[in-house]
């Protein structure tokens, strides 16, 4: 009978501990989502914004530095996550948050670098960006042609 019931106290054990780790995971997986959902409503409340920009240059620099901010603030909450959890998985969603936000910003610097070292300014930028299908290794002479066609 001692044997049965330290049975049922191990199996009792054992079922509690399983359902508070699926419980734990339930709950992060609603605070991701719910955490997703709130940047995505920002970012629409934020292309409504009542400002009006007088440079193009200047209105797409914003809602680009609104994007890294965003994963940034995402990544941010991943690391607190994991903070509170000890879990693994967060900080690795994290460290994919900022490598998204380092490589929109990298993207960024280097179009402001082309604008600004062209006579045609952010023209050429402009017919830089509209040819999406032109591969990496051409990417000097996609530049040159930009250039030739925005002056």
């Amino acid at each position: 009978m001692a044997t049965e019931n330290d049975m049922l106290a191990r199996l009792e054990q054992l079922m509690s501990k399983k359902f508070d780790a699926f419980e734990q995971k339930v709950l992060h997986s609603q605070k991701q989502l719910t955490q997703e959902e709130l940047s995505k409503i920002k970012q629409g409340l934020n292309s409504g914004d009542s400002y009006s920009f007088r440079k193009k240059g200047n209105e797409e620099q914003h809602k680009l530095n609104f994007q890294v901010l965003d994963k940034l603030k995402e990544a941010r909450g991943h690391l607190n996550d994991a903070l509170e959890s000890g879990s693994c998985d967060p900080v690795v969603t994290a460290s994919e948050k900022l490598a998204e936000g380092m490589n929109i910003l990298s993207h960024r610097q280097k179009l402001i670098k082309l604008a600004d070292s062209s006579d045609s300014g952010w023209r050429v930028v402009q017919e830089y960006e509209a040819h999406p299908l032109a591969d990496d290794s051409d990417d000097e002479k996609k530049i040159y042609r930009a250039q030739v066609k925005a002056n």
